[in-house]
């Protein structure tokens, strides 16, 4: 799986050490999120919640004509609504982040399970293309065994992360934070080694299967953890007895 994550990085960045620095801080983040990110679950999603409507009402008169607010004043107003809709709706955004997560994993591991022997590189995009081209273009370079296995892992991951928030929200909280960190080392971790330290990779098991079984199992790991790092929820107030 990890061969398969090389190819999509390029001949390398311009500035290594710069890159590198900046790997490393991905990665710092991403180990405080596998041990401690449920614990500040819903700051975390508030925190990004607020950067994101900054920006939205940052450059919304970009986009919409006619807005005759300051770029400012959006900023803040956007702020401020998709902060409070993060706050508020928690949970939806914890379970539509793990499902998404999850469907990428799995699509990346029908890939490097079943492509066999065929190679894949994605389409180059010209000025004619849409993105639907692109779409039809990317799908169709891929190999039959995957586009058959490839959406029902992605769709059946999908759906088991939106049920798992539904159904153990504590669980899918520990679980979306575990994943996320672990794909954060993960990806930038095998970035900065790439061009940096490429003969680490001989360090890495050969094989598919295991590669997937570690990654599964320092998930699971980091969703222990922070199963037992976070608080529970308060205590229901106990009923108030009736006057006789």
């Amino acid at each position: 799986m990890i061969q398969e994550l090389l190819p999509l990085l390029g001949n390398g960045p311009a500035n290594l050490n710069l890159f590198c620095q900046i790997a490393t801080g991905i990665c710092v983040v991403g180990l405080l999120l596998w041990l401690v990110g449920a614990r500040y679950s819903r700051q975390i999603v508030t925190l990004v919640g607020v950067a994101g409507g900054t920006l939205a009402g940052k450059h919304l008169p970009d986009f919409v004509a006619g807005i005759n607010f300051s770029a400012p004043v959006l900023a803040i107003l956007g702020a401020l609504i998709f902060g409070v809709a993060a706050f508020v709706t928690h949970r939806l955004w914890i379970g539509l982040s793990l499902g998404t997560m999850l469907a990428a994993w799995a699509s990346l591991g029908t890939w490097a399970l079943m492509h066999g022997q065929a190679a894949w590189s994605p389409p180059t995009w010209d000025a004619d293309m849409n993105i639907q081209s692109f779409g039809t273009q990317l799908w169709s370079a891929l190999p039959s065994d995957v586009t058959r296995i490839g959406p029902w892992a992605a769709g059946c991951a999908m759906i088991s992360g939106i049920a798992l928030t539904i159904l153990w929200p504590k669980m899918a909280t520990a679980l979306h934070w575990s994943v996320a960190g672990m794909s954060a080392i993960v990806c930038a971790g095998l970035a900065a080694i790439s061009f940096a330290r490429p003969e680490w990779l001989g360090y890495v098991p050969a094989k598919t299967v295991t590669q997937i079984a570690t990654f599964a199992g320092l998930v699971i790991f980091g969703a222990l953890i922070q199963w037992k790092l976070t608080p529970r929820g308060a205590a229901k107030a106990p009923k108030v007895a009736k006057s006789e």
